[in-house]
């Protein structure tokens, strides 16, 4: 989180509010919570126009709405973020049950298979990913698809997705692996943790395993440390907003090395999902 991010809020509501005033009065309450963690800085912005967020919904819709027609690109991106970055503003037991019975649904689903991967989360998780690619697209112009969006989406988005990927490749590695209400909660345990730390906690165990995984590990890691040290700088963003209005941005340098830093990642990202012992499941899961 910078100085420039925005506060993607939900209100989740696991029962019936007892009167509309209610509601009105915990939007309100969840969104002044923007000026309440910013200090006396001013203001975080506010979230996004899409509808995504600054909404009351459903705990039973986020759970139960998997799949289909009825999964939207709403719903859908709202279960994922759920799952990848959530944290409890209020009641931490809530999100914790919320989160377990989320994982649990997808292992009823479709229980592991004998790789011991959770295929239906798995092929979620994809989905969104892919999505948010298509997205993307969609929503940028042919004149200037490169954008500060853009970094975020081969950097900050693709090192989320990747956080989210790989727990459930190295907790199938593990011995003895556990039967389905152990993974639910091994699950929960993970992602209830920034996209960082998961990541870190899955790398560590991952090169202890596989030796030649480390050196790409480090870079990851570097790669994650420099973007979000850029991303914090107003005046870096301003250069890269500035470049994006160019005929051709991937000549600015900043840009440019920017930019680099997400092709670094991609290398190293491909180093360590391609190196053994996950190459099987990268061929068998994340392929076809």
């Amino acid at each position: 989180m910078t100085e420039a991010s925005d506060l993607d809020w939900l209100v989740v509501v696991h029962a019936l509010p007892d009167k509309r005033t209610s509601v009105e009065a915990a939007l309100a309450a969840a969104d002044s919570l923007r000026g309440v963690m910013s200090g006396d800085g001013g203001e975080i912005r506010e979230h996004g126009s899409s509808g995504v967020f600054g909404q009351m919904v459903s705990a039973v819709e986020l759970v139960e709405v998997i799949g289909l027609q009825a999964d939207t690109n709403h719903s859908h991106t709202r279960r994922i973020l759920l799952i990848e970055e959530s944290v409890s503003l209020r009641d931490e037991v809530l999100h914790r049950n919320l989160l377990t019975t989320t994982f649990q649904r997808y292992l009823d689903a479709h229980p592991p298979t004998s790789t011991g991967v959770p295929r239906f989360l798995l092929n979620d998780l994809l989905r969104y990913w892919r999505t948010v690619t298509v997205d993307y697209q969609a929503k940028s112009p042919a004149q200037s698809m490169y954008s500060l969006r853009y970094l975020k989406l081969i950097v900050s988005r693709k090192l989320t997705f990747a956080a989210s990927l790989l727990p459930l490749l190295v907790l199938a590695l593990q011995e003895p692996r556990p039967d389905v209400e152990e993974l639910a909660e091994k699950l929960y345990e993970s992602f209830r943790q920034p996209a960082l730390v998961r990541l870190v906690d899955s790398l560590a165990i991952l090169s202890k395993m596989c030796a030649e995984v480390a050196d790409p590990a480090q870079q990851v890691l570097r790669i994650a440390e420099e973007f979000n040290g850029l991303l914090g700088d107003a005046d870096w963003r301003a250069r890269i907003n500035e470049a994006s209005r160019r005929p051709n941005p991937k000549d600015q340098n900043e840009f440019s090395a920017a930019r680099a830093l997400g092709r670094l990642l991609q290398d190293s990202l491909e180093r360590i999902f391609f190196a053994e012992p996950l190459l099987p499941l990268t061929r068998s899961l994340l392929l076809f």
